[in-house]
């Protein structure tokens, strides 16, 4: 199976963000695998858009190239953001309430640390 360079959203395809990151972090491929706990030639395929990580190897790679699994996976800020207002969308007020009070707390918080 060969994963595409092409997305429908137009952002830079994960095997290319992928090679991108390794390149300006000034790691090898073995230097990530081992990170990763894979092989080379596993790593390699993922760079190469033959394969992808498992689910659980994401947040290693976030780690080594000291970003998030949401730029990773080309998740923009806007994206998550509509994702999270959606969730919430589906909470009874009972529970919009509970969150807007965390929110609330935290904005308090942060404010006083300022």
């Amino acid at each position: 199976m060969t994963v595409h360079n092409k997305n429908l959203t137009g952002q830079e395809p994960f095997n290319i963000r992928l090679h991108r990151l390794r390149e300006e972090h000034r790691l090898t491929q073995s230097e990530v695998a081992s990170a990763c706990e894979v092989t080379a030639t596993v790593y390699g395929n993922w760079e190469q858009g033959r394969s992808l990580p498992s689910i659980d190897r994401l947040p290693v790679l976030a780690q080594v190239f000291h970003t998030t699994t949401d730029y990773l996976l080309g998740v923009k800020a806007e994206d998550a953001a509509e994702v999270l207002l959606s969730r919430i969308r589906q909470l009874d007020e009972n529970e919009k309430n509970a969150i807007e009070q965390v929110i609330a707390s935290m904005l308090g918080h942060n404010s006083r640390k300022k």
